[in-house]
């Protein structure tokens, strides 16, 4: 028992020091370091961090001889569930990331979206806020950008 313990241990401090460290390497080069790109930086960060618990979190059950086979099955036909209901939504959230990572692509700065143009207003993983000359407001899903126009600056 005193052995099951000592192995406890050592999962939960490395996967502790583990999750804080790992993240640390998924760097940001200085000439992209916007507070758009530090946004998605951090997402990725805080996804390795929940990998690392999940794991810890199986090696743990695992130590205590839990068979985590039905876990896993279960978890992954409830993820594929997930998954394929949220489809759209993770569309929204990949297009996202790479606009905010898109130099381009600013707030402030005059831009066509299929038939919307208008000055972006806001950028979110989810959505882009485009702000019409008339003052409309349009909330486009991200994963349905398709083509954008940006308009140089005179």
């Amino acid at each position: 028992m005193e052995d099951k313990i000592l192995k406890l241990l050592i999962i939960l401090v490395s996967s502790y020091v583990i999750a804080k460290i790992a993240p640390k390497f998924i760097l940001l080069p200085k000439s992209r370091q916007t507070s758009k790109a530090k946004t998605v930086i951090d997402f990725l960060r805080q996804a390795v961090a929940v990998v690392v618990y999940f794991l810890a979190a199986m090696a743990i059950l695992n130590l205590f001889e839990v068979d985590v086979t039905p876990y896993l099955l279960s978890s992954s036909i409830v993820g594929f569930a997930i998954g394929f209901g949220a489809q759209s939504f993770f569309k929204d959230i990949i297009a996202g990331i790479y606009l905010l990572l898109e130099p381009e692509f600013k707030i402030n700065r005059f831009i066509t979206i299929d038939k919307y143009a208008g000055t972006v207003k806001k950028v979110t993983l989810k959505s882009t806020y485009l702000e019409t000359e008339k003052g409309d407001l349009y909330i486009i899903p991200n994963g349905e950008i398709k083509i954008i126009q940006v308009k140089k600056s005179a």
